[in-house]
């Protein structure tokens, strides 16, 4: 039976992994997103994921592959690492706690969702990425409509 630590260390590599292929072309000369040594118990290095791009510096990554999630204590973690210490606090990392179930004991139909990777943010980050997507669609619809015009 894998010990927790291993399979935990496994989910930061898996995240790594997924998250070098999905930017893969936004990264410049062969950058590459790596796992956090000792996954962030060094002193000064917080997360647990490193050489991030300039795009993703913005958020600290606490990933979680457990059985069964202690959600509250793995957000309070993510915070605490991030530096933000009272909700309305800016210039500091937004905290993401990425999680999934580590196995699917159960195997009901239940229990599909939980083999895959989930994303704990608060969420009023959440709804200024979803305005900014707004934004960045409406902006281009009108320039295609400009330049259907001419």
């Amino acid at each position: 039976m894998p010990n927790p630590r291993s399979k935990g260390k496994n989910g930061e590599y898996e995240v790594r992994d997924l998250l070098n292929n999905f930017f893969r072309k936004h990264m410049k000369g062969g950058q590459r997103i790596e796992r956090m040594p000792m996954s962030g118990a060094i002193k000064g290095m917080k997360g647990d994921l490193k050489d991030l791009p300039e795009f993703l510096r913005k958020y600290l990554f606490e990933i979680k592959r457990v059985e069964n999630l202690a959600l509250p204590m793995a957000i309070k973690q993510a915070y605490r690492e991030a530096g933000v210490y009272y909700p309305a606090e800016t210039g500091k990392k937004v905290p993401l706690v990425v999680h999934r179930r580590s196995t699917s004991k159960d195997g009901g139909k239940e229990s599909w969702p939980l083999q895959f990777w989930h994303v704990t943010m608060p969420l009023s980050h959440l709804l200024s990425l979803i305005l900014e997507l707004h934004e960045l669609s409406l902006t281009s619809e009108a320039g295609r409509a400009n330049k259907e015009k001419k």
